[in-house]
């Protein structure tokens, strides 16, 4: 193990490389205590890594701001881009005749609702079910937003001037 290792190197030097391969993974915390004690001798205290403890202190950083107006909230929704690929396993499960948007999104909706309306036992034999009915979500999703386009680019013009009760 010490093949790399000058014999000319000091013991300091010889301590300081052990350390350094200890931090970089070539040696488990025992074996560089063990090299450690054959260097400075068997009846001494070694420790290899840090001994001082130090707190940890974890800060999310703050780039996602909650939305304060409702423009913010109303431009949250997105707008609508009609997809321009789909996976292949989608392709497959729209078929040839399937190939407007509104055909395929039609679809989506219908095997995400069979899917995410089945029991947990179907969920439990087939754990992929709920990823391929999330994937369907995103269609349903995009044809909720073109359906509802014209209300959400009205409501945005009458914003400030809408009244409470009319």
């Amino acid at each position: 193990m010490f093949g790399s290792i000058s014999l000319s190197a000091t013991q300091e030097e010889k301590l300081q490389e052990i350390e350094q391969k200890f931090k970089s993974g070539f040696f488990s915390k025992d074996e560089c205590i063990k090299f450690k004690k054959i260097i400075l001798g068997e009846d001494s205290e070694v420790y290899c890594g840090r001994s001082e403890t130090k707190s940890l202190t974890i800060k999310y950083p703050n780039t996602v701001s909650d939305p304060v107006t409702v423009m913010d909230y109303v431009k949250e929704l997105g707008v609508f881009t009609t997809p321009s690929h789909y996976p292949e396993g989608m392709i497959e499960f729209f078929g040839k005749s399937c190939k407007n948007f509104t055909c395929r999104a039609k679809k989506a909706t219908k095997r995400m609702a069979s899917t995410f309306k089945r029991k947990p036992i179907y969920h439990r034999r087939h754990p992929g079910a709920r990823l391929y009915a999330m994937s369907m979500f995103e269609l349903f999703y995009l044809q909720q937003l073109k359906k509802n386009q014209k209300k959400i680019e009205k409501f945005i013009a009458a914003w400030p001037d809408k009244k409470k009760n009319s």
